[in-house]
C-alpha cells in the first residue's frame, strides 16, 4: 500500500480540532475584537485576492445589529 502523506494527516487532524472547538464568545467585548480582526483579516485576503487574479471583488459582511 501506499504511504499516507505526512502533510495531508497533519492539515486533517488541525482542522479537526480548529472545528470541535468552534463556539460562541460569552464575552461581548472579547466577541467585538475577535470580530473585527476577523473582518479585517477577510477584507484584506479579498484585496490580495483581487491584487493577484486581477479580478473585482465584492465582499458582504453582515452584522446583527
Amino acid at each position: 500500500p501506499k504511504p499516507q502523506n505526512p502533510n495531508k494527516m497533519r492539515q486533517f487532524i488541525i482542522i479537526k480540532k480548529f472545528i470541535s472547538k468552534m463556539q460562541t464568545i460569552a464575552d461581548a467585548k472579547q466577541r467585538r475584537v475577535t470580530y473585527n480582526k476577523r473582518k479585517r483579516g477577510l477584507l484584506k485576503k479579498a484585496i490580495e485576492l483581487s491584487t493577484l487574479c486581477e479580478t473585482d471583488i465584492m465582499l458582504v459582511i453582515l452584522d446583527k445589529k
